[in-house]
């Protein structure tokens, strides 16, 4: 889901008890201007849609929601909308490049992905939509993607088997990577790159 639909998310239109995720089409998008912010309709008429969530994102979700009463789901301090490079600045960039070259800083993070951007996410549940083996128009409708094939999309449907086969895929995907974390809990050091031929000349 792209950083705009996040940042717009309304407590509304979130159903944990259901486990989705509702975009509403007319207000399902936070937009902003240089001093502006503003709700709004999503970048086109498919991403209004609704996602089907696995369990361990719904139990994520549910202990995040206790930590506030904010309207909306995603906020800064006091409940105010987000603005972009506030969350990629102060939360975004930490999280995946870590803060240890910051002696200064209260809280030490270690490096997760460094270079990593929001939009890289949203490129990685395809990439696992793919591996998983999960058909186009499944992938097309939880990314809110135009199928080429008109016919296909308009004719096509997810079968409540197909989709569950997807959020168990997911499941075992948050789980194998507990488990690697739990494995190695102190992220390796980067490996030294050696140059040879001309370049390192």
């Amino acid at each position: 889901m792209p950083l705009g639909r996040a940042h717009g998310l309304h407590r509304d239109n979130l159903d944990l008890n259901r486990g989705i995720l509702v975009i509403d089409p007319r207000v399902g998008a936070l937009h902003e201007s240089a001093h502006k912010q503003w709700l709004g309709n999503p970048k086109t008429t498919s991403s209004a849609r609704v996602i089907t969530l696995p369990p361990f994102l719904i139990k994520l979700l549910r202990d995040y929601l206790k930590q506030h009463d904010n309207e909306f789901v995603f906020t800064a301090d006091g409940g105010n909308w987000l603005w972009r490079s506030t969350f990629t600045q102060r939360i975004l960039k930490p999280a995946v490049n870590g803060n240890e070259d910051r002696p200064h800083k209260g809280i030490r993070t270690v490096p997760v992905r460094p270079g990593l951007t929001f939009h890289g996410l949203r490129h990685s549940h395809k990439t696992w939509l793919i591996a998983d083996g999960a058909p186009e128009i499944a992938q097309a409708r939880r990314l809110g993607h135009h199928l080429p094939n008109r016919v296909t999309e308009v004719y096509s449907h997810v079968a409540p088997e197909v989709e569950q086969r997807l959020l168990n895929n997911l499941q075992r995907r948050w789980h194998r990577a507990k488990a690697a974390v739990k494995a190695h809990p102190i992220a390796p050091e980067p490996a030294t790159r050696r140059l040879s031929g001309p370049v390192a000349a």
